[in-house]
C-alpha cells in the first residue's frame, strides 16, 4: 500500500507530489490546520480567563496539534499531518458536544455538525492509507453524528454552557460547519490549477495585512507557509492552467456517470421504501411525496442521455430540495421527544448538485448546494415548522437514527465515488449490478 511517509525524498515519487490528490490534500491541511489554530486560540484563551484550566489546556494542545501539522505538510509530511489534525479535531470536537453542548428541549446540539467536513476532509486525506484507517475515520465521524443526533447523550457538568448562550452559537456552528463542507466541495471539485493561483494571490494580500497589523514573527510564519516545492511550482505561471487529456477527461465522465447512478440508485430506493412504510401506515400523502422521489430518481437516469441535460438536471435538483424541505417543514417538525432528521438529505444533495453541475454558470453551480446548505442550518438550528394538520405523529415517524444514518452513508458514498479510484468503483458497480441481476426470480444463471 502506498503511503506518505516522513520525508519527500524516500517516500513521496515526484509524480505523486505534483499530482492533482496531492496538492487537494494538501490545501486541506493548509487550511485546516490554520483553521485550527486561529479558532484554538481564542476558545484557549476564554477557558482560561474563566479558570477552567483543563478545558484551556485540551484547546492549546489542538491549538499545538494545528501548528504542527502545518510544519510537517510544508514539509510534504502529509500522511503524519492528516492523521495528527483529523484525530485531534475529532476528540476535541466530540468532547465539546458532550460536554458543553448538551441539548435540551428548547435549543438543539450543533457542535457535532462540524464532524461532517472532518469526514469528508479524512476521506480526501486518507485516500492511500489502509481501508481500515480510511474508512474507520471517516465512517466514525458519520456514526457519532448519528448518534449525538438521534440521542441527547452528554456528561452532566457545572461546565455545560446555558441556553442563552447555545442558542446563538447554535446558529454559528452550523453556518461555520456549512461554510467548512462547502469549501471542501470546492476543494474537491475545483481545477486544482485554478486553485492554487487564487489561493497564492489571497496569501499575498493575507501577508500584506499581516504585516501593518501583526507582530514580524507572525508575518514571517505566514510568508513561509507557502515555501516548499509544490507551492513554488504553482506560483511560477499561476493563471496557465494545462490543457486536459483524454484520459482526464474519459475519468471524469466516469465520475459523473457514477455520480448519477448512485444518485438515481439511492433516490429510488428510499422513496420507494418509504412509500411502501407510509402506505402500510394508511399515511396517503406520505405516500404521494415518497413516489415522487421515486419517481425523480428514474427520471435522473433517463435524462442523462436526453438533449436537454442541462435544464432536466437543474429541475429535477430543485424539485428534490423542494421535497425535502417540504417533508422537513410540514411533516417531520420536531417534538420535545422527536428530532427532526429528513433535513440530514440536503447534504448529499448539495454535493451531487456541486459535482454535476460544475460546468454551470455560477449562480447555479454555487447558488443552489448553498441553498441546501444554508437551508439545512436553517432546519438545524431551530425547532421551526409549520404547525398543520400534516405534521406526522411520532408513532408513525421512521426512526431519526435511521433517516440520518441513510443520508450521511449517501454522502459519504457520493464522496466517495468524487475521490476514489474511478477504475475499483467501475468494476464494483458492475460487479454489483450482475449480483442484483443473477438474484432476480427468473433470471438464468451463468
Amino acid at each position: 500500500m502506498a503511503t506518505l511517509t516522513a520525508h519527500i525524498a524516500s517516500a513521496a515519487p515526484a509524480q505523486y507530489i505534483g499530482s492533482s490528490h496531492f496538492r487537494r490534500a494538501r490545501i486541506v491541511l493548509l487550511l485546516g490546520s490554520s483553521a485550527s489554530i486561529f479558532i484554538g486560540v481564542p476558545w484557549a484563551l476564554f477557558f482560561a480567563f474563566r479558570g477552567d484550566w483543563t478545558v484551556a489546556a485540551s484547546d492549546f494542545a489542538v491549538t499545538l496539534a494545528g501548528v504542527v501539522a502545518v510544519q510537517m505538510t510544508r514539509h510534504n509530511r502529509l500522511r503524519p499531518a492528516a492523521l495528527v489534525l483529523v484525530i485531534s479535531l475529532f476528540v476535541r470536537l466530540v468532547g465539546m458536544a458532550t460536554v458543553f453542548d448538551v441539548p435540551s428541549v428548547l435549543v438543539p446540539r450543533s457542535v457535532h455538525h462540524y464532524l461532517i467536513p472532518l469526514g469528508l476532509a479524512a476521506s480526501l486525506l486518507l485516500k492511500r492509507e489502509t481501508a481500515l484507517l480510511r474508512a474507520g475515520l471517516a465512517i466514525g465521524c458519520m456514526a457519532v453524528v448519528v448518534f449525538l443526533e438521534a440521542t441527547e447523550f452528554g456528561f452532566d457538568t457545572d461546565q455545560a454552557l446555558p441556553d442563552s448562550i447555545r442558542e446563538p452559537g447554535t446558529w454559528m456552528h452550523n453556518l461555520s460547519a456549512m461554510l467548512v463542507m462547502f469549501l471542501l466541495l470546492h476543494v474537491f471539485v475545483a481545477d486544482i490549477d485554478r486553485l492554487e493561483s487564487r489561493l497564492l494571490r489571497w496569501r499575498q494580500v493575507v501577508v500584506k495585512l499581516a504585516r501593518k497589523l501583526l507582530p514580524l514573527q507572525v508575518t514571517k510564519w505566514l510568508a513561509r507557509l507557502s515555501q516548499s516545492p509544490t507551492a513554488v511550482a504553482s506560483a511560477r505561471e499561476p493563471d496557465k492552467a494545462p490543457v486536459p487529456t483524454h484520459e482526464w477527461l474519459q475519468k471524469r465522465a466516469q465520475r459523473v456517470q457514477l455520480m448519477v447512478m448512485a444518485s438515481s440508485a439511492m433516490l429510488f430506493v428510499f422513496g420507494l421504501g418509504f412509500a411502501v412504510y407510509f402506505g402500510l401506515r394508511g399515511l396517503m400523502p406520505l405516500v404521494v411525496s415518497s413516489a415522487l422521489l421515486a419517481a425523480m430518481g428514474l427520471a435522473l437516469v433517463f435524462q442523462i442521455h436526453g438533449t436537454h441535460k442541462r435544464s432536466a438536471t437543474v429541475a429535477l435538483a430543485c424539485g428534490v430540495m423542494g421535497v425535502i424541505f417540504l417533508i422537513s417543514a410540514v411533516i417531520d417538525v420536531p417534538t420535545a421527544s422527536t428530532a427532526r432528521a429528513t433535513h440530514y438529505w440536503f447534504l448529499p444533495l448539495a454535493l451531487g448538485i456541486y459535482f454535476l453541475l460544475r460546468d454551470e454558470p455560477a449562480w447555479i453551480h454555487f447558488g443552489l448546494p448553498a441553498v441546501c446548505l444554508l437551508a439545512f442550518v436553517a432546519l438545524a438550528s431551530s425547532h421551526w415548522g409549520l404547525q398543520t394538520g400534516y405534521v406526522l405523529p411520532e408513532t408513525d415517524r421512521p426512526p431519526p437514527w435511521l433517516i440520518c444514518a441513510s443520508a450521511l452513508g449517501t454522502l459519504q458514498l457520493l464522496v466517495h465515488m468524487l475521490v476514489g479510484d474511478v477504475s475499483h468503483l467501475t468494476a464494483w458497480l458492475q460487479n454489483t449490478s450482475d449480483l442484483l441481476l443473477a438474484l432476480m426470480p427468473g433470471r438464468p444463471r451463468r
